[in-house]
């Protein structure tokens, strides 16, 4: 993909990218830019103004200062691998920058721009949060210090202002005992999960790759380390009880060997599980006890609402069946719509608000989540079209008020026409119970014709065949006498709008002529009012002796030759 129109300035110094940074809200850093680039090709970054800073010469070093070792924000990932400040004084460093990409993203990566991009999935991020290290940001008032602990808030955010430079690094001295293990599905790919162990302070600082929004430190096993020395323990001499809760297990540099393969990698990556499970300081006993009172609340508060609106729905329609409806009988037919689906929504939330107190819970930041949210409606969108079709569809016909439950209709459909009474509707599926008892579901975005029999009013019609000898104006005579006495009977005056009338002859036949009656009736009657007619005009025409040709039956079709 291209990426959204932007603006570029390249900064010669640090001064000047803070005042370029100044001047426009949504302008970004641009180092090495192996991570902002491919973000903005698929447009998940849509900076309005690039501030290249990569030829600030001051910003690419690494040097002594004191019991530490400072690094500049622009030190390629190549000249921090083989730094040999750092290979001999804090070797974990120079290890995981090593093994970051391959040799071009190591020779174009800068260190600083693998930080302030804040990727829990990056390699460096968890080694200098498991070395404590100190983040120097410069900007417009000046020059302060981030520790790691604080530097990293959420996915891809940092401590850093819109207007600040990250300039130096600072880790201290640790060559004692370290370890730097990831997982990863392809070479070069980013880690799956990742372990970072450093000894210092008579303990072990462990900090997790990928494993959160943020980069992790296990403070539990650090905890039981500095409480409780524990056997060593190696390859392959683990024994009985070596697993159990608090147990230390002295942290040694295992360079990986080129043989160890898929097991071995999927071995490190259980490692990391396992020590954020071993995590008890953040996750404790009274946390757990909370966060059970928490969730048991909402849940029973999501099932009591859910309960005490499946039962409200089911009593509203028993009462608006027992009470009066408008003329149309439309009323009833649309409460008992709008009332199933106003309370599936009320249980949707409800129970979306367990989720909510499950994610507070776990400390997960709700910003980045929808967010990704978004991102993840663009493909679901693509996968999903129907679904998403369907489901604006189905709200379309609920507010436009197309049918409601308990409506006859005719749906015409990706799948033919389906006829019949709608038993259920929802914003994706509509129910319809077919004459012969068929319940069919049609998906409310294949419908393509909606004819509503129920609307309105119906028209009543009913085909008279009389014999073609038959005195037209005399059978239209007894018709009407007929019609004129059923308007003041039951079920006619209830369900008729209009009084019946005698349309005429409507077709001629060799042995029949038909005459056509209609009725304008009450929508939901139309059936009935046709069951009547025939009985009682049928009846008629017998008592007055008009003759009724026979019905002609089909002609068989000549018998094939065997």
């Amino acid at each position: 993909m291209i990426p959204a129109p932007f603006e570029y300035a390249r900064a010669g110094s640090v001064e000047e990218a803070i005042s370029l940074l100044g001047s426009d809200a949504d302008a970004k850093i641009l180092a090495g830019g192996h991570s902002l680039l491919p973000a903005m090709r698929l447009r998940v970054a849509r900076p309005s103004m690039l501030v290249d800073i990569g030829r600030i010469a001051d910003l690419s070093y690494v040097r002594e200062d004191g019991d530490r070792l400072a690094i500049g924000a622009l030190t390629r990932h190549h000249d921090v691998a083989n730094a040999e400040a750092l290979q001999q004084l804090c070797p974990i460093v120079a290890h995981a920058a090593g093994q970051i990409g391959d040799p071009q993203v190591r020779h174009m990566g800068t260190i600083g721009g693998s930080v302030a991009h804040g990727d829990p999935a990056g390699d460096l991020p968890a080694v200098l949060l498991a070395l404590d290290a100190e983040f120097v940001a410069q900007g417009p008032n000046g020059t302060r210090t981030v520790a790691a602990t604080d530097f990293f808030t959420s996915l891809f955010e940092t401590a850093l202002a819109p207007d600040e430079v990250l300039t130096e690094i600072r880790i201290p001295k640790a060559n004692a005992g370290w370890s730097f293990m990831k997982f990863q599905r392809r070479a070069q790919d980013w880690a799956v999960v990742g372990v970072s162990a450093v000894r210092a302070n008579g303990g072990v600082h462990v900090g997790l790759t990928n494993m959160g929004l943020t980069p992790l430190r296990a403070a539990g096993v650090e905890e039981a380390s500095r409480r409780r020395r524990g056997p060593r323990v190696r390859r392959g001499t683990r024994r009985r009880g070596d697993r159990a809760p608090g147990r230390c297990v002295r942290v040694r540099r295992v360079p990986p060997s080129a043989g160890e393969g898929a097991r071995s990698a999927s071995a490190r990556g259980g490692l990391g599980i396992a020590l954020l499970a071993q995590d008890p300081i953040r996750y404790s006993r009274d946390w757990w006890i909370e966060f059970a009172v928490a969730i048991a609340i909402s849940i029973a508060i999501a099932t009591a609402v859910s309960l005490i609106v499946g039962r409200y729905v089911r009593r509203y329609r028993r009462r608006t069946k027992e009470t009066g409806d408008d003329v149309e009988g439309r009323r009833r037919r649309r409460l008992t719509t709008v009332v199933g689906l106003a309370g599936g929504i009320v249980v949707v939330i409800a129970w979306l608000m367990v989720g909510l107190t499950i994610l507070r819970g776990f400390n997960v930041s709700l910003g980045p989540l929808v967010v990704s949210a978004g991102i993840a409606g663009v493909a679901l969108g693509f996968g999903a079209q129907t679904l998403v079709r369907d489901t604006i569809s189905g709200l379309f016909i609920v507010l436009e008020r197309q049918y409601d439950i308990g409506d006859v209709v005719d749906l015409e459909s990706d799948g033919g026409v389906v006829s019949g009474t709608v038993e259920a509707l929802s914003l994706r599926i509509t129910s319809v119970r077919q004459f012969d008892g068929t319940l069919s579901f049609v998906p409310n975005g294949a419908v393509h014709v909606v004819r509503n029999k129920t609307r309105g009013w119906g028209r009543a019609i009913v085909d008279v065949r009389v014999a073609v000898a038959e005195d037209a104006g005399r059978v239209r005579v007894v018709l009407e006498e007929l019609l004129e006495q059923l308007s003041s009977e039951e079920p006619f005056e209830s369900a008729l709008r209009k009084n019946p009338e005698v349309l005429g002859v409507v077709q001629v036949t060799d042995a029949a002529q038909v005459i056509r009656v209609a009725a304008e009736t009450e929508p939901s009657r139309r059936w009935e009012i046709e069951r009547e007619l025939r009985e009682r005009i049928t009846a008629r025409i017998a008592e007055r002796g008009i003759r009724v040709p026979p019905v002609p039956m089909p002609q068989r079709g000549s018998e094939p030759d065997a």
